[in-house]
């Protein structure tokens, strides 16, 4: 404040010896003056106290000056790839290979199945054509693969024959056929025929044998050389 005080009489002299000026104005002035020079806040050394830094603001923040903690760099999400189903049913192995190939999915199993359609044959789709999945999706493929050959049983007793059909995957279905000669219970013929593919389950027809003998004529006591018959008598 001493600094205060020897500065307001210099800095004012001016204004008090300026004529024309009137006394209230020069109170006034010298007033508001004073006024100033307090609400600026002198140390007592005549220096100015040391200002507060202000604390960084969200424009400081957005030009890069002071970053904080939410204006860190997020990780980008990315989606996974993902895969289209093309068509495969109907097509051959090879080729359904190739397709799935090209969609980015892997065959990871190849599953046949007995049927009339060509070897190799892609008999189901699996999943829908245009359907979504993640790239690299294991994908089965169902094939065609030929029917099996139907067992050879002609010549073998009906208990054998019936057992190697139904081995094979068949049903079995027995006729008799009634014969007068040759071996009792003996498949005579079969439908369909030893090494003809069938389908699995499917009936397989075995005619067995059944031998009835003619009974012999009964013994007739004739006089030889007599027709009809005629009976022995005593002389």
């Amino acid at each position: 404040m001493p600094g205060l005080l020897i500065c307001l009489p210099f800095g004012l002299v001016g204004l008090w010896r300026r004529p024309g000026l009137s006394l209230w104005l020069r109170v006034g002035v010298t007033l508001a003056t004073v006024a100033l020079f307090v609400g600026v806040g002198l140390t007592d050394d005549g220096t100015s106290p040391p200002k507060e830094e202000a604390a960084p603001t969200a424009d400081a923040n957005a030009s890069g000056l002071a970053p904080s903690p939410t204006d860190e760099a997020q990780p980008e999400v990315t989606e996974p790839p993902v895969s289209v189903m093309p068509k495969i049913a109907g097509l051959p192995r090879s080729q359904a290979e190739k397709a799935l190939a090209e969609a980015g999915l892997v065959v990871s199993k190849v599953r046949q199945v007995p049927s009339a359609r060509p070897r190799g044959t892609v008999l189901r789709q699996g999943k829908k054509v245009g359907a979504s999945l993640p790239a690299g999706s294991a994908v089965v493929l169902v094939v065609a693969a030929p029917y099996p050959r139907v067992p050879s049983v002609v010549g073998r007793s009906k208990s054998d024959a019936s057992s190697r059909l139904r081995s094979a995957g068949f049903q079995v279905k027995v006729t008799v056929e009634t014969r007068t000669s040759g071996k009792n219970g003996v498949v005579l013929r079969q439908n369909p025929v030893g090494t003809d593919r069938a389908k699995p389950q499917s009936t397989v027809t075995i005619v067995v044998s059944s031998i009835i003998r003619p009974l012999a004529p009964p013994a007739q006591n004739c006089t030889s050389g007599y027709r009809p018959c005629l009976t022995p008598a005593s002389d």
